[in-house]
């Protein structure tokens, strides 16, 4: 499962704007000053208000403004989920489902994903979705698709693109649903367009092979590259191929050997042997060439990705 992912703060979150510190904290922590923040938020959170709870189980298990300390989130998390706050729920859920600050126990974090999940709480359901496809705290520990599939559903309705690309999967296959691959295309290009790292390594793929789409080299290498900045192995390996071989344009050792080696450095065997085997056909130039422009890419944290150009 997923982990915890950035916030943005609306402002009725925190119930009736006449709260005492309600704007201050807001104010506070949406401009990244959590320590204020707390101050601000810590006589509501200390007297019951649930969603200035939840926000020190946020920081808390994100370390913002503070050391990060699991044991505190499950604590405010806890407080606020009991209360029916349900993006606490859900995140209580993943705390218990992986052990942090708690006894790691599956079952509870299916109750906890369950009840955030029938508020509506997005990322409940698709985590709730994820415990059913694996049959691990629910049905007896026995695989559901049907009910993993109704579920990836309503989480994909909100446009949560994990779930997006995770319902895209099972309709393609028919798992649980009707095997429908014209609705599972369209809910991969929805994710990949929200930025959906998977989704974008997948519709490379398709591209690559011709998959339920006419076969593109160059729309390929587009989606494998916006993937790839996002560190996926696979989607660097792919784009090392593409790269190597010419196959969107004229053979580049140089941004073939990147791709290699940052796909390599996390462990994949093929990209390994590729690198290796593309070493052996370059120059001593092209090498230490190749080298700079892993260094530098890792510099400037990969904001700079090169894809093939139509017509080069």
């Amino acid at each position: 499962m997923r982990g915890f992912c950035a916030v943005f703060v609306a402002a009725t979150l925190l119930g009736g704007p006449a709260s005492a510190g309600y704007a201050e904290g807001l104010a506070a922590f949406n401009a990244g000053d959590y320590e204020q923040a707390r101050t601000e938020w810590r006589e509501l959170a200390e007297t019951g208000n649930a969603t200035a709870q939840y926000f020190f189980g946020f920081m808390y298990s994100n370390g913002l403004g503070i050391a990060r300390d699991y044991v505190e989130a499950a604590m405010w998390y806890e407080r606020a989920a009991q209360q029916g706050q349900a993006k606490a729920q859900n995140n209580l859920g993943y705390l218990h489902a992986n052990g942090l600050g708690v006894v790691r126990d599956m079952e509870k974090a299916a109750r906890w994903y369950r009840r955030a999940a029938e508020k509506g709480e997005a990322k409940a359901q698709n985590n709730l979705a994820i415990l059913y496809a694996r049959g691990d705290g629910v049905n007896g520990d026995i695989p559901d698709p049907v009910a993993a599939a109704r579920w990836f559903e309503k989480a994909a309705a909100q446009d949560l693109a994990d779930a997006q690309f995770r319902l895209a999967i099972v309709t393609e296959q028919g798992l649980g649903t009707q095997a429908d691959p014209d609705k599972a295309l369209a809910l991969l290009r929805r994710a990949a367009a929200l930025g959906h790292a998977g989704a974008q390594n997948s519709l490379g793929y398709r591209y690559s092979q011709g998959k339920g789409v006419e076969a593109d080299y160059l729309a390929a290498a587009e989606w494998f590259a916006q993937a790839a900045a996002q560190g996926v192995a696979d989607a660097q390996n792919n784009l090392g191929v593409i790269f190597a071989n010419g196959l969107a344009g004229p053979k580049d050792y140089k941004q073939a050997h990147l791709w290699f080696s940052l796909a390599a450095a996390q462990g994949h065997e093929a990209a390994a042997l590729s690198r290796d085997r593309l070493v052996r056909r370059m120059s001593e130039t092209q090498i230490v060439a190749a080298e700079k422009l892993r260094r530098d890419w890792l510099a400037e944290e990969g904001t700079q990705v090169i894809v093939p150009a139509a017509g080069q």
